[in-house]
């Protein structure tokens, strides 16, 4: 296991600017790995004694993306637990990426995914994009899921898929750099858009209209 890591600040891991801030949500059962696998992605760092998360948490990660803009991803660590699955759901909302993990070598976590992909569905914008990772595939023997039926599964759920290791770092760069992209491109798309619609709305005011109505209103008689 590679030494620990102190956490750094989100406002200190670059001095360099920000072209966007996309927001990565993690889903999935407790003791799936997203805390490691986050962990490992950021730090290149494995606890076997890792926690549960309680509640949220969140890391930022700071990457170059293939388009040139530099983007500053923020990663939601949601609790597994059945009791924080409301305090999750207020989350969906703000994603622009969700990344849902399942355990290779645990069938009901995995059949739980579908569930949190219909929760998120619910409350998240339309179009966030998303990755499926099934995490422990250096744990082969153990293995309970095939690679068919969680393929089968992220093609249902129109999702990427990949087989990722927390604790030796199989794929986990990879995987977390394709959500990145995907929910950072889908950010710029969803603000660009934004924009051009105010800008729209501006126009079909016609000039000197507001001023037309402040001056209708001062002279009205009573």
């Amino acid at each position: 296991m590679k030494g620990a890591r102190h956490n750094v600040p989100c406002e200190m891991q670059s001095s360099q600017p920000i072209d966007v801030s996309p927001r990565v949500v993690m889903a999935g059962a407790s003791g799936s790995g997203k805390t490691s696998l986050i962990s490992q992605y950021i730090n290149q760092d494995f606890s076997p004694s890792v926690m549960s998360s309680v509640g949220i948490d969140f890391r930022c990660k700071t990457l170059l993306l293939t388009s040139g803009k530099r983007a500053k991803a923020q990663l939601w660590d949601t609790a597994g637990q059945e009791r924080f699955r409301v305090i999750a759901a207020n989350y969906w909302r703000g994603a622009d990426g969700i990344v849902y993990v399942f355990d290779m070598a645990d069938m009901q976590g995995f059949l739980q995914v579908e569930r949190w992909a219909e929760e998120a569905t619910k409350s998240a914008k339309p179009g966030t994009t998303g990755v499926l990772l099934g995490n422990k595939s250096d744990l082969g023997y153990r293995r309970t899921v095939t690679r068919e039926q969680a393929e089968q599964l992220a093609s249902r759920l129109g999702l990427r898929y990949f087989e990722v290791s927390a604790k030796i770092g199989l794929n986990v760069s990879e995987a977390f750099r394709d959500a990145i992209e995907q929910a950072a491109n889908f950010k710029i798309m969803r603000e660009t858009q934004e924009a051009q619609l105010r800008q729209e709305q501006q126009r079909k005011v016609p000039v000197g209209e507001e001023g037309e109505k402040e001056a209708a209103g001062c002279c009205a008689v009573m």
